[in-house]
């Protein structure tokens, strides 16, 4: 399992500016619905109702908020650098400047179980986490995660 199957690049997004978790999320909902072609305000409702149920920070400055979506086909995974970290609830109690949004239909539960995983593995180390802040735009964010993603089995 890669985390290039479920990427796109025009859902690799560089600069994602939000006050707040909620902005956060309202805005990259936005965005991956319009490439998705889903209910940008339908896809904010279900991030935010996942965030009641526990927060999705974990360390080193990485969110990773999901959702199952009714109506999206398959499974899309958006990477984004924030602009400026905003609390996510971290574990580590620290803000958050990388956010990996993954919307799953819901009937593919098991996907998404394995695609959380993958991405706290790989977040775990700081490989992929220096990359991803050094990267310049999209493009070479993309290019982090899909090396740092080839380099583990």
């Amino acid at each position: 399992m890669r985390l290039r199957d479920y990427m796109r690049p025009e859902l690799v997004l560089q600069g994602v500016d939000g006050e707040d978790r909620r902005a956060v999320l309202c805005a990259m909902a936005a965005e991956s619905a319009r490439v998705l072609g889903l209910d940008g305000d339908a896809v904010c409702d279900r991030l935010l109702e996942r965030e009641k149920c526990a927060a999705t920070g974990l360390e080193g400055g990485v969110a990773v908020p999901h959702a199952t979506i009714e109506g999206i086909e398959g499974t899309a995974l958006i990477v984004a650098r924030l602009a400026r970290p905003v609390d996510f609830g971290a574990l580590d109690g620290k803000p958050v400047d990388i956010v990996f949004m993954l919307l799953s239909a819901p009937e593919r539960i098991m996907i998404h179980i394995r695609l959380l995983a993958r991405i706290a593995r790989l977040c775990s180390g700081k490989v992929l986490l220096d990359a991803i802040r050094g990267a310049e735009d999209a493009a070479s964010l993309w290019r982090a995660v899909e090396q740092e993603d080839a380099r583990h089995v």
